[in-house]
Order: structure tokens, then C-alpha cells, then sequence
């Protein structure tokens, strides 16, 4: 039933938000509608935390459930109020519908499926992503409580857990639960999302599915290379060995995931979470390079395709300009560009810089494509504006998000520069899609003699390709460097391609710009010379694959129509060739990732499928898991539980993780990397930990404990392998027990609390 109850929330968000859709997106060919989910559940879980920010309520189970039913009936009033023109669009665009419907059902399903047979919240990161769901769904003000850090606030960018936090409260599921179905609701937001994008540049359904595809069902070329060099698919063990390196040994001293291994791997982490999220910016981002003109509602005349398609819509007029107030419909898109700017930084800072790139080049663009010409300042005003406003609405999270590391960044020494090889290997998928969409589009330009004819599109891509070549040494940044001069040159000139194909050779630009950063600069942070770019690479890797996925699929279809015959022929054979051997690593690995589906009576854990994410401690630690539920049902939310602290990757930290309730300290390597701060405190807390558990004289220790505001002392099998046993039975003569059973004893600190 919960997944029941989940799922009809995610849907209520979507046709809450038809209206505004309408508004926003009246135009696109399939209205939004793809996008409808997300824009839902993004304006709930703001209102909600918004005034939770600034002290006015708190982000909790009654705040989430009233500003849910004030968006519902918010939406019917509207609804009512524009009722012939949802009835038209429905009746119009209803192909569409249907099919996006199906597709998210479809994928909603599989993905809950796939996720049952690997529900562990433990192994990788697991642990803290559920710490953070946890931190959120205590409520109270924003930013939450640390509940590995007690008395300290979170300082991660959490935007995608309080969402998720949302549809847990609404849908009355338990954390352990929701945090399972939020991993497998990622995964049918982003492909209906993928899909979405695509179907809106190029609409062609069948067309538009290889974006999703290529976002979720594909892998990089690591299982083929070494399939090869093994002479063939190996067993179990060979498919463990190549879960791990397929992500992260490639590239050495880098890490560098695909969505189809973080589904598979199952961390619920920020960059995961936005890759859903990010298809509603881009949307945006399509309808301000088409001039507003999505914006408004569709005309009588524009009727749906029998291939699910629209007519194209007139022209926006040709002195429109988004710094132009008087330009009708860019109101509305223009405030929810920067809101969804903003809450980009809040979702996952690391992306921010991409999206403003890409806004800054959707608005160039733009410039380019009014033929009489518009000013160029009102639009830089315009730019400036949406930044501001993107900053302004997410300024709660902005005055307390610190950094850990403070903003700089440092030149890639050549050791670490990226060889051809293992770089194809890593993106060779990505980067025959790009170079295939720049060659179709210099075709197309070459005989409409675009841009000066083939000449001057080649020559600086020539130019970039060497330049960065001969600065670096090395192939890839010459490979990047070419690829965005190219883009660029297809991209800018007044007499180009329409909005949608300049759309689409803006992310190849972008794809390409990331390729050759990575292989330029990093990010400094705390990983030291060897892994100077790990979390660049990883990061911005990460979002070239998913810029690469609408590419994948819009600039294929371009391909496809710019070539006739044997060529065509050739290039299907050619992506063919590419595309099967993608398949290798998602699905194969997901056979083996999902214990080959075998339920609890077939050799299995015995609790598979489920998708409680707690069920292996209950298999596993049985005493624990009676513990941990006690602790849940009779300590009070606010109450800090002291528990051992340990290594990463680890038991520790399980009391507060799977309880809510905070502890002085959980995985201290994990908050060094969280916090502006050096080891000390860390430290300090371990050590004041030990002194604790390890007096023999518990008054001595009443200081410590009060100093930590703590009121419960967990003492579990990790604390009996951790600290010494005189000081562990210190605890029975010194404070009162309220909690016995196996391999568990929980005593009361006095004064600080009370079991109730």
C-alpha cells in the first residue's frame, strides 16, 4: 500500500500542476507535461521550506500536509478558471499524454522492482544520505540538525532530501521505506524528463526514447573492453571486479559514475537525486531560446500530430528580447527560471555554474535569432536579473551553506591529464553522439552556406583542436577544444538553425566545454595531489552524460534525416555497434547487483524483495534492530543518544541513522568533509566519546555528557568491540537502565531525560 500511497502523491504534484504547466510550457509539443512532476513537487517542498528558514513554522508533518492541500486546491481554482483550455489541450495533445504517462508508470515500476532486490541501506554512502533524510524529516527549522554532529546544523546542500522528505510525510511511509522508493523515483523522473526534452526539440517519439535510454539503460564501454581482453563475460566474481572499476579506475585517480551505476549502486546522493530535477531548468532554458513564445497557450489552430507532434508555432516577433518588459509571456518563465536556478545551487552547488553557463549561452543565442536585430543590454540586464532573483529566493540556505573547501581552483599537472583511450572508454558513447550531431548540422550548414559555408565552420575548430592540443599534450582537450569551437561556430550565426537545433549544439558546446575543464583545471579540495580531479571529474562527468542524453537523441534523429541510403544504413550500423555493447554493464549488472532476482526462498536474504531498508539489521543484528526500535518509539525526537563513533563505511552512526535521534559524533571522516573546519573538533568529540565509555567513575563523565546535551548512553556490540568492559559496566551502578535486551543495554543519563 505505501507504494500505493507514494506513487498517488507523485501524481496529484503532476496534475496539480497542469495549469501552471499550461502557462509556462502551453506551447511545447508535449505542454510540460514531462516536467509537470517535478515543478509539483519543487513548489510544495519550497513553500514548505521557505518559512521554515526564516523561523515561521516548522518544516514538519502538519506544515507539509496544509501547504499540499493549499497547492491542490490552488490548482483546481486555477483549473476551473482555464477549464477550455485544458480540456482543448488535453483533447489535442492526448497521444502525448497517454504516452508519458506510461513511460513513467513503466519505469516507476521497474525501478521499485529492481530496487526490492537490493534495499540495504548500508554499503557505499547509504548511511549518510539516510542520515540527512532523517535530519530533515525530524523538522523544526532549516537548515536540520546534524544528527551526526549533535547541536550542530547540517551544512550540505539538502534540498533534494526535504523534497523527498515530502512525499515521505504525504505518502505516511517510513523513512527506511521512503528513502527506497525515493532512490527508485529518481529513475522515472529522469527518464520522462529525458524524454520530455527530446520529444520537445525534435517530436519524434521513437526518436526521443534513445534520450532516455541513453541517460539510464546504457553504460560506458568498460565491460566491452574487458570482455575482450578476457575472451568473454566472466561469473560472478568478474562482474563484482567490474562493478567497482567501471566507475572509478578507468581514469586513474578519478571517479567517474554513469546513472545506470548510481541506480545500481543506490546512494541517495545530491548529484543522483538532480539528475530528475535538471529537466526543469532545461525546459526553461528551451523556452527562453525560442523567445517566450512556448510560454503562452496553443492556438485553435495548432492541432497535435498523428505521430504525437505539434505544428510549429508562429514566430515570436523579431524585436522580442527577455530584457524587453513589454515582450508578452516572459514574465512568467523568466521569475521560474530563476527559481529553478536557484534551487540548483540548493540541490547540488556543483551544478550551478553549468546552468548559468547554459543560460548565458540560451540568451546569446537568442540574440542571434532576431533577424532585425535586438539591443544587447536589456538581455544582459535580463541575465543579471535572473541570477540575482535565483540568489535572493534560496538566501536562507545561502547566508548558512559554508563550504568545506573554500572556492579555488588549481591547473591539472600532466601526469593527471586524461590519455585518448581510457577517455573513450569512458565516454566514447557520448562523444561519437556529439561529433555525429556537429558533422549532420556542418552538413546542413555547408549546403545552405550557414555561417560563411564549411570553411569557416572548420577552421576554428581546427585552430581550438590544436591550440589546446599543443598547451596540454594531450588528444582529449584538443578532441574538447575543437568540439566547442565547432558548436559554437554551428550555434551563433544569425542565419543558423532554428531554436530547437541551436538548443541542441549549445549542450553539445557545454558537454564539450566540460570535457576540456576537466582536462584544464580542478576544484581543490581535501583529496591531495594524486586525486587532484576525483570530484571534478566525477561531478561535471556526470553532468555531461546527462546533457549528452538529449543530445544522443535530438542530434540522432538529425542525423538520421540528413542522410539517405547506404549512408544512413552505415551510421545505424555504426550506432548499433556502439549501443549494444552499453547494454552489457546495465544489464548484466543489474542481474548480478539484484542477486540474479532470487527471493528469500531461492538461496537469497531471506527478507527479499522488500523495500525496507532496515530489514538486513533485523537479519543480520536482531538484538539491534529491537534496540533501534525502542529508541524510535519511547526516546523523545530532540533527545541525543550517545552511540560509539567510527570509521566510514561502517555500523557506526546506526543509532542515529535509523532512529532520527542525534549523537555527539557518527563517521568523523565524513564530517571533515562537510564542515570549514580542521580535525580538531572531530577529534575532540572522538576522544571525549572514549572518555566517556571508558570511565570507570561515571560521575567523572557527567560533564562530557551534559556538555553534549546527552540523555541516552547506547551500549551495543559495537561499543563492547570499541571501548573497554570496566568502564561499559561503570554504566549499571551509576545510571538508571531502561532498556535491556540482546546485546543491547540502554541506560538514562540523570537530569537529561526521561523514558516516556
Amino acid at each position: 500500500m505505501v507504494v500505493v500511497r507514494w506513487l498517488l502523491v507523485v501524481e496529484l504534484l503532476g496534475v496539480a500542476s497542469w495549469p501552471l504547466c499550461l502557462a509556462l510550457f502551453g506551447r511545447l509539443p508535449d505542454g510540460g507535461f514531462g516536467v509537470a512532476r517535478l515543478l509539483g513537487l519543487l513548489l510544495v517542498g519550497y513553500a514548505t521550506w521557505l518559512p521554515a528558514g526564516v523561523g515561521l513554522f516548522p518544516f514538519d508533518g502538519a506544515s507539509i500536509t496544509a501547504v499540499f492541500l493549499v497547492f491542490l486546491s490552488a490548482s483546481a481554482l486555477a483549473a476551473r478558471g482555464r477549464r477550455r483550455e485544458l480540456r482543448r489541450f488535453i483533447s489535442e495533445r492526448k497521444g502525448i499524454l497517454v504516452f508519458e504517462e506510461l513511460l513513467f508508470l513503466s519505469v516507476f515500476a521497474a525501478a521499485v522492482f529492481i530496487q526490492a532486490y537490493k534495499p540495504d541501506i548500508t554499503l557505499a554512502e547509504k548511511e549518510p544520505d539516510m542520515m540527512f533524510l532523517q535530519s530533515v524529516l525530524r523538522g523544526g527549522a532549516m537548515p536540520p540538525e546534524d544528527l551526526w554532529f549533535a547541536g550542530e546544523p547540517v551544512n550540505y546542500y539538502y534540498l533534494g532530501y526535504a523534497l523527498f522528505a515530502c512525499l515521505v510525510r504525504l505518502a505516511a511511509a517510513r523513512p527506511e521505506i521512503g528513502f527506497n522508493l525515493a532512490v527508485a523515483t529518481v529513475v522515472p523522473l529522469a527518464a520522462l524528463g529525458s524524454f520530455s526534452l527530446a520529444y520537445n526539440l525534435i517530436r519524434r517519439r521513437g526518436w526521443a526514447l534513445l534520450a532516455p535510454l541513453f541517460l539510464l539503460g546504457l553504460g560506458n564501454l568498460d565491460a566491452l573492453v574487458r570482455a575482450v581482453r578476457a575472451g568473454g563475460l566472466g561469473g560472478r566474481d568478474w562482474w563484482i571486479e567490474m562493478f567497482a572499476h567501471g566507475s572509478r579506475e578507468i581514469l586513474p585517480g578519478t571517479i567517474h559514475e554513469f546513472p545506470a551505476f548510481s541506480f545500481l549502486l543506490g546512494d541517495l546522493h545530491p548529484h543522483y537525486m538532480f539528475m530528475a530535477f535538471c529537466f526543469l531548468p532545461l525546459t526553461l532554458l528551451l523556452v527562453l531560446i525560442k523567445g517566450g513564445d512556448a510560454c503562452a497557450p496553443p492556438p485553435p489552430a495548432v492541432r497535435a500530430g498523428r505521430r504525437g507532434g505539434t505544428a510549429s508555432p508562429p514566430p515570436a516577433p523579431e524585436s522580442a528580447s527577455p530584457g524587453r518588459a513589454a515582450a508578452p509571456g516572459w514574465g512568467l518563465p523568466s521569475l521560474f527560471l530563476a527559481f529553478a536556478l536557484g534551487a540548483v545551487f540548493m540541490f547540488h552547488t556543483w551544478d550551478y555554474p553549468t546552468y548559468v553557463l547554459l543560460t548565458v549561452l540560451c540568451a546569446c543565442a537568442f540574440l542571434r535569432l532576431r533577424r532585425r536585430g535586438a539591443p544587447v543590454w536589456p538581455t544582459a540586464a535580463w541575465l543579471l536579473l535572473v541570477v540575482a532573483v535565483s540568489v535572493v529566493l534560496f538566501l536562507p540556505f545561502r547566508l548558512r551553506f559554508a563550504p568545506a573547501a573554500k572556492p579555488s581552483v588549481g591547473l591539472v599537472a600532466p601526469a593527471y591529464r586524461s590519455a585518448l583511450g581510457p577517455f573513450l572508454t569512458v565516454n566514447g558513447l557520448a562523444a561519437a553522439a556529439l561529433l555525429s550531431l556537429l558533422a549532420a548540422e556542418a552538413a546542413v550548414a555547408a549546403r545552405a552556406k550557414e555561417g560563411g559555408g564549411g570553411l569557416r565552420l572548420l577552421l576554428p575548430a581546427v585552430v581550438a583542436a590544436a591550440a589546446a592540443w599543443l598547451l596540454t599534450g594531450t588528444a582529449v582537450a584538443g578532441l574538447a577544444a575543437g568540439g566547442a569551437a565547432a558548436a559554437a561556430a554551428l550555434a551563433f550565426p544569425r542565419s543558423g538553425p532554428p531554436p530547437e537545433r541551436r538548443f541542441v549544439l549549445l549542450l553539445a558546446l557545454v558537454c564539450f566545454a566540460l570535457f576540456l575543464g576537466c582536462e584544464i583545471v580542478y576544484l581543490k579540495d581535501f583529496y591531495g595531489e594524486r586525486l587532484q580531479r576525483q570530484n571534478t571529474v566525477f561531478k561535471y562527468y556526470f553532468q555531461a552524460w546527462i546533457l549528452a542524453s538529449v543530445v544522443f537523441a535530438a542530434g540522432g534523429c538529425g542525423v538520421a534525416a540528413s542522410l539517405s541510403g547506404a549512408w544512413r544504413a552505415a551510421w545505424r550500423v555504426l550506432l548499433a555497434a556502439l549501443v549494444v555493447p552499453s547494454l552489457i554493464y546495465p544489464v548484466l549488472g543489474t542481474w548480478h547487483r539484484c542477486g540474479r532476482f532470487r527471493g528469500g526462498g531461492r538461496g537469497a536474504a531471506p527478507y527479499l524483495p522488500t523495500l525496507d531498508g532496515a530489514a538486513y539489521i533485523r537479519h543480520l543484528y536482531p538484538g539491534e534492530y529491537r534496540a533501534l526500535g525502542w529508541v524510535r518509539g519511547w526516546v523523545p525526537p530532540g533527545a541525543v543518544v550517545l552511540e560509539a563513533t567510527g570509521d566510514p563505511y561502517s555500523f557506526h552512526g546506526r543509532v542515529s541513522t535509523f532512529t532520527g535521534r542525534p549523537t555527539v559524533l557518527g563517521w568523523g571522516n565524513q564530517e571533515s568533509l562537510w564542515r570549514d573546519w580542521s580535525w580538531k573538533k572531530i577529534t575532540e568529540r572522538s576522544g571525549e566519546i572514549a572518555r566517556i565509555y571508558g570511565a570507570t567513575v561515571k560521575r567523572e563523565a557527567l560533564p562530557l555528557l551534559r556538555k553534549h546535551r546527552v540523555s541516552y548512553v547506547y551500549v551495543g556490540t559495537l561499543e563492547r568491540k570499541k571501548y573497554p568492559r570496566a568502564g561499559l559496566d561503570a554504566f549499571a551502578g551509576a545510571f538508571p537502565l531502561v532498556y535491556r535486551g540482546r546485546d543491547v543495554l540502554i541506560y538514562r543519563v540523570p537530569g537529561e531525560g526521561a523514558a516516556s
